[in-house]
């Protein structure tokens, strides 16, 4: 994987913060720790994205199944979705907004 360095400007206040939690040591400097903050907040909008298209299908399954399953199937799913690769959940997504039977 290549890198590219980028500039980015934060607050005073806000980049105290940082450091102080790389202080604390759970990572070894500023980039670790924005590097992490930044895969978690794509993680999360890609996660955000699954359960949107799962909502849009859930007036199909709604009548078939009770809210809690529902929601348990939600669940399952966001959680699988979070322990597969790119490639995976390409893969994944690609069934939607069809049937889960699709390929």
């Amino acid at each position: 994987m290549t890198t590219e360095m980028i500039s980015l400007k934060l607050d005073s206040e806000f980049l105290k913060d940082i450091d102080n939690t790389v202080k604390k040591g759970r990572y070894h400097n500023r980039t670790e720790f924005i590097r992490e903050a930044l895969r978690v907040k794509v993680n999360k909008e890609e996660l955000n994205e699954a359960r949107k298209k799962l909502d849009k299908i859930r007036g199909s399954l709604k009548s078939n199944m009770s809210d809690e399953e529902f929601e348990r199937l939600r669940e399952k799913a966001a959680l699988e979705a979070a322990s597969m690769s790119e490639e995976e959940q390409e893969k994944f997504m690609k069934g939607f907004p069809g049937t889960w039977l699709e390929e």
